[in-house]
């Protein structure tokens, strides 16, 4: 028990968990170790689990208070009057036995609030407030339930009364300096504040209040000693506090020596550690934090902190291999590092491993339900095949996190896949008054184009472009709003005029590409693309569209040219790697292609294309393998004309004529190229129809006159 408790000072809540395990596993009647364990899970934001323990624990002593009134507020935040009144009649047994218990008579106060009875709620506080004078709280809680009744007066009336009844406290003094300085009361709450640091010239709360109050008055140097002051307070969390206003005022290079100085004194400090490498890592300075984590990882090669970060640094530089060790070796040693998953879990969306991704997305947040970046992660991936899946996702978040930008922002996409766009715009509505940030004004300008307010729609894009003015998204859905009108000439010349005016700018340049490729001009996309690669040598995405481009106009050498470019400098891309796999499929150079394929597909095992571009060169002679490859090509992506049109090549080549026509129709169905109505003729062919044979052969010559056909149709 004492170790949880220790572990759960130093926030480390996989070790409390299992200390307190333990301690239940060796007094399985004893509450307290349950009801310990329930308190770790509510830190976590893991409330499911905490809630199901504080039952537990009052199953097992009816009599613990404290799991009681955990119950009692979990069942605060119900809908149900039935369950109010429950957690009510659960509070107000807590009471029968302890009469004075503040806290039970402030979730009493609580409860009466839900259940609309505002005059018992504030009857409950004041009874607080009377019978535990000592305990502050019920005095702020009865003020703030004025506040939020309007009744400002009385809210101060309280508070006047609580530093009355306790002068000599700093806690009550200061509080009621807070609230008059949210109230912009200065010449009130400055004295205030003076008063509190007599009463406890130590108090953090009280010495950050008066650092503010001395910015405001441009005197800085007050401030600093302020903030410094508070970093000597003992205590882990005061250390790095003046580095931290020094880093907010734009002063690095001061804040680096005090961290460095800090982590001289204690380097084992890991909270001082993580500032200075990310600080290191913000101005610049990449060597130097790399130093800082490979000198920890010297003296403890098991210090996971230390691993999680490398890893970090890894991953953003590319080196995935080393990012996975790291990660590994933090799971080695903690297993409960929802942070490694989730690490993990980016690698293999760099690898385009959907599946494996998808899984340590769950297991991150299997350990730390509160990890909000893996539960959007997540949530992001499952909203494209299955918008409900996404929804119980968001769903399942703790309810503190529902109010982040966030989280909103990614609910926002999961109600527009489901078409709930009321939602949407109410939700827009409630955010874009105080935070009309980029993401949620694209949001408002996609839902307005949806619903046919174009001029609206465009009002939100230009403030988003105003933010960001090489956002490629909102001047992309600004063209649409002109060519969904019937005027493509506009929504072109707005294209082009924005990236004429950013002509160093990549995503604008590429814009332009794609929207010539849309409309069928090839050449154009073409010339558009080099014209960005000009300009940015190093853009990769414009050299694998142009090498598509080339592939499409039979401009092989040109297209591989591009793709040894990029290699010479990337020599593990992937995409591009794939790219050269398709270009020797297509020149008849077999071996070639199957090595690059195979590459592909060692490094991504999920990679659909991949697999299929192997199963299709393959299937010439050696079918077996090829089956393998395009059935797993299907399964990853079951809807993909290009793995069905592949398997029923496989198929074909297999004399499974029946099986192969299927495939080559749904194929042609969803996206009716040259080489898959060529497919769809012989197969026809085979099974004696010539009439549609014929039909679909004219049909692929129409859309490629130039079309190789290695294998003739019969008349």
């Amino acid at each position: 028990m004492k170790r949880g408790n220790d572990f759960v000072a130093k926030h480390d809540y996989p070790r409390a968990i299992l200390e307190f395990r333990n301690a239940i596993q060796v007094m399985p009647k004893d509450a307290e170790p349950i009801y310990r364990l329930g308190l770790v899970y509510t830190q976590m934001g893991d409330y499911r689990t905490a809630f199901g323990l504080f039952r537990k624990a009052a199953d097992v002593n009816p009599k613990h208070a404290d799991a009681q009134l955990m119950i009692a507020k979990f069942q605060s935040g119900a809908h149900d009057p039935e369950v109010l009144k429950s957690a009510r009649e659960r509070v107000e047994g807590v009471l029968a036995a302890q009469p004075g218990n503040s806290d039970a008579l402030r979730t009493l106060a609580l409860l009466d609030m839900r259940l609309g009875k505002k005059d018992a709620a504030e009857q409950d506080l004041q009874t607080a407030v009377d019978k535990a004078p000592q305990d502050l709280s019920a005095d702020v809680d009865l003020a703030n339930l004025k506040l939020k009744q309007g009744d400002a007066a009385g809210a101060e009336a309280v508070l006047k009364n609580m530093v009355e009844k306790s002068p000599k406290s700093s806690d009550a003094v200061l509080t009621l300096a807070m609230f008059y300085t949210k109230r912009g009361r200065t010449a009130e709450a400055e004295p205030l504040v003076r008063r509190a640091l007599e009463l406890n010239p130590k108090s953090p709360a009280a010495l950050a209040l008066s650092a503010g109050y001395a910015l405001r008055r441009g005197n800085f140097a007050e401030a600093d000693q302020d903030y410094r002051t508070i970093s000597q307070l003992p205590g882990q969390g005061y250390k790095t506090v003046h580095a931290e206003f020094l880093l907010q005022h734009g002063k690095a290079d001061e804040a680096i020596s005090e961290l460095r100085q800090l982590l001289r004194q204690n380097p084992d400090d890991r909270s001082v550690r993580a500032m200075l490498v990310t600080t290191y890592a913000q101005s610049g300075h990449l060597q130097d934090a790399q130093k800082v984590l490979d000198e920890a990882l010297k003296r403890n090669p098991k210090d996971s902190d230390a691993l999680l970060q490398r890893a970090t640094f890894f991953l953003n530089s590319g080196q995935l291999s080393q990012t996975e060790a790291d990660l590994h070796s933090v799971l080695t040693f903690n297993p409960q590092s929802a942070e490694a998953h989730y690490g993990l879990a980016r690698v293999a969306a760099l690898r385009g491993d959907a599946l494996v991704q998808r899984q340590e997305l769950n297991d991150a947040l299997r350990l730390n339900p509160a990890l909000l970046a893996a539960r959007i992660d997540l949530s992001t991936i499952l909203r494209a095949k299955s918008a409900s899946e996404a929804q119980q996702v968001l769903n399942d978040a703790p309810a503190r996190q529902k109010q982040d930008l966030a989280y909103v922002i990614e609910q926002n996409w999961v109600w527009m896949a489901l078409g709930k766009t009321a939602e949407v715009r109410s939700a827009l509505d409630a955010r874009l008054a105080s935070s009309p940030t980029a993401d949620l004004l694209y949001q408002d300008a996609l839902l307005r184009s949806s619903q046919k307010d174009f001029e609206g729609a465009r009002a939100s894009l230009n403030k988003v472009l105003e933010q960001q003015p090489e956002n490629m998204n909102a001047v992309d859905l600004l063209a649409r709003t002109y060519a969904a009108q019937g005027n493509p000439a506009k929504a072109m010349q707005v294209i082009t005029e924005r990236a004429a005016a950013r002509p160093q700018s990549p995503y604008l340049g590429s814009l332009v590409a794609v929207w010539e490729a849309n409309a069928h001009h090839l050449d154009k996309s073409r010339d558009a693309f080099l014209k960005v690669i000009a300009a940015n040598p190093d853009y990769l995405p414009a050299r694998l569209a142009v090498a598509d481009i080339d592939m499409t106009l039979g401009l092989l050498d040109e297209a591989r040219g591009q793709m040894q470019a990029v290699l010479a400098k990337h020599p593990t891309d992937n995409d591009a790697i794939l790219r050269l796999a398709e270009i020797d499929s297509k020149a008849g150079n077999r071996p070639a292609a199957l090595q690059n394929f195979r590459k592909v597909v060692d490094a991504q095992p999920n990679n659909e294309p991949a697999l299929a571009g192997m199963a299709y060169v393959l299937a010439l002679d050696d079918t077996d393998q090829a089956l393998k490859y395009a059935q797993k090509a299907v399964e990853l992506a079951p809807d993909d004309p290009n793995a069905q049109d592949t398997l029923g090549w496989v198929y074909y080549r297999r004399n499974l004529y029946d099986s192969a026509l299927s495939y080559f129709k749904s194929a042609v169905a969803k996206q009716p190229t040259a080489e898959r109505r060529y497919h769809l003729a012989l197969a026809y062919s085979k099974m004696g129809n010539r009439e549609l044979a014929s039909e679909n052969l004219k049909a692929a010559l129409q859309l490629d006159p130039k079309l190789p056909m290695p294998e003739k149709i019969q008349n």
